[in-house]
């Protein structure tokens, strides 16, 4: 399987921040634990750090890429909110509504969270209200599209034990 790992907020700075940790530094952590994982596994990864160049122009890149045919894209976020705690911290897994398969893998990703890790966690489509600003993020890319929102910044978790949770979801839906 072919897989790109993209870590979000191409460039604009470093997305959520709380308590000197950024978005962009944990979703890096989660990313590369996840690329480490699936390499392992056998598949090929593309990792993408975070970038100055728009989601859509990234995107595009992929798509006309010389590289094999790519069959998945994630992009990793971590969210936030001024009112979360530990009792109220969630993560959202969305996947792209046009997709057939995204469903499947979103909720992969969600139910190896919840089991491994104890996370109230749900797969998402796109289109849920309030979540508006989620397709245009993974909107123009060809493959089936996931975006990662395992959890609130505000709640401090160990990065690499969920970068292991999402490859986990990943690697069971693949070999399903």
């Amino acid at each position: 399987m072919n897989i790109v790992l993209h870590v979000g907020h191409h460039g604009r700075g470093t997305g959520a921040s709380f308590s000197g940790r950024d978005e962009v530094d944990i979703a890096t952590i989660q990313a590369e634990t996840v690329c480490a994982a699936l390499h392992s596994a056998g598949h090929t990864v593309l990792f993408i750090p975070s970038k100055k160049e728009r989601y859509i122009d990234i995107q595009k890149v992929i798509n006309a890429s010389v590289f094999p045919v790519w069959s998945l894209y994630i992009q990793f976020h971590i969210n936030s909110s001024k009112v979360i705690n530990l009792d109220n911290d969630h993560g959202l897994i969305f996947y792209d509504r046009r997709s057939s398969v995204g469903p499947i893998i979103a909720q992969a990703i969600a139910t190896s969270l919840r089991v491994n890790l104890k996370y109230n966690c749900k797969a998402i489509s796109d289109d849920s209200k309030g979540y508006e600003r989620v397709h245009p993020c993974i909107q123009s890319v060809r493959p089936v599209a996931i975006l990662l929102e395992p959890h609130f910044i505000q709640v401090q978790r160990d990065e690499i034990e969920v970068g292991k949770a999402i490859a986990g979801g990943i690697l069971k839906w693949l070999n399903s």
